[in-house]
């Protein structure tokens, strides 16, 4: 980031989709100023659906919590948003696969939970028959927060 970037906090409202899950009721995610009331956002959600790193999202200031409120995505980045739950024992061999693939991650507190930023340029097809693969054979989890374009035509599995 530059020295004179801004980055600012887009909170998404996470709606339950079980009586425990998301854990939370909102999420936070930084976004850069590209417009009066759009933003780009510089993270990989760890919950929120819909929305990619790099998308552009139309905002909202909410006077109540005086913060800025996610509307709604106006623009996709082509980045596609993949969420792994991985345990330990597994975390070496997804760590090489996505790094083979030129993602990248963040892990949240719990060290279980990753959030992948897969880039408009990767091979989504084969890494999904990777992961699928690790599903069985290191036992993770996969859930597809969302795909970019490029990504959902590849995606023939």
């Amino acid at each position: 980031m530059g020295e004179s970037e801004q980055l600012f906090k887009v909170i998404f409202d996470l709606p339950k989709r079980s009586p425990t899950w998301p854990p939370y009721a909102t999420e936070g995610l930084w976004a850069e100023r590209v417009g009066v009331d759009t933003v780009r956002l510089r993270n990989v959600p760890f919950y929120a659906r819909g929305v990619a790193f790099r998308d552009t999202v139309r905002v909202r200031v909410d006077l109540e919590r005086e913060k800025l409120v996610y509307v709604e995505r106006v623009a996709e980045s082509g980045y596609s948003t993949v969420r792994l739950i991985v345990d330990d024992a597994a975390a070496g061999v997804v760590e090489a696969v996505l790094d083979a693939a030129d993602c990248w991650w963040e892990i949240d507190n719990t060290g279980l939970l990753w959030a992948v930023g897969v880039p408009p340029e990767v091979d989504y097809a084969a890494l999904r028959q990777e992961l699928l693969r690790l599903r069985v054979e290191a036992g993770i989890d996969l859930e597809e927060g969302v795909l970019g374009g490029g990504h959902r035509r590849s995606d023939v599995g």
